[in-house]
């Protein structure tokens, strides 16, 4: 926890997201995992905390503006729009519109990301199009994202079907006698 400025509880979180890609490492049958260098995580810490993002907006979706619009893909009752697994890697959420069914690919970023978040998303949105949509069923995407990068700005703004959105925490302490 020292050496990379974190906290037990986001040590925890770091060591449970390993955990759960550990069998997405594998190349073959009997092969040994690949390790993971510290070097080959942006931030260590932003990849724990920006898991703990997608909890909060899970636990809390009904409460937010998007779980008004959006519902978290369920199948056979069961929640499994969270970190929805495909063979190009994971979708943070994934939704249907309420109104009109059509799918919804929700991508997360702590902090301030660039553009290139773009390309990531409309990757996803175009693996959902291509193995996820019936008919006339549309895509959409949305990034949350900590801090607006103006180039970011730029990119979303010329996507007719993607939505930004910034978030902010507030934690406040009250004094009590």
């Amino acid at each position: 926890a020292e050496r990379y400025d974190m906290s037990l509880l986001q040590i925890n979180g770091v060591f449970g997201q390993l955990a759960d890609i550990d069998s997405e490492m594998r190349v073959a049958e009997g092969e040994e995992v690949a390790e993971i260098e510290s070097d080959d995580i942006e931030s260590l810490q932003d990849f724990g905390l920006e898991s703990h993002l997608e909890d909060f907006l899970v636990e809390n979706w009904e409460k937010t503006s998007l779980g008004k619009r959006y519902s978290l893909l369920e199948e056979d009752g069961d929640m499994v729009g969270q970190q929805y697994r495909t063979n190009i890697g994971r979708i943070d959420l994934l939704a249907r519109e309420k109104k009109t069914e059509n799918w919804v690919v929700i991508e997360l970023k702590k902090g301030r990301p660039g553009a290139s978040v773009v390309g990531q998303l409309a990757t996803y949105m175009a693996w959902v199009k291509h193995n996820l949509a019936r008919g006339k069923e549309e895509v959409k995407g949305v990034i949350i994202a900590g801090e607006a990068d103006e180039k970011l700005k730029y990119a979303v703004e010329m996507i007719p079907n993607v939505e930004f959105f910034t978030y902010s925490v507030k934690f406040d302490l009250q004094q009590e006698s």
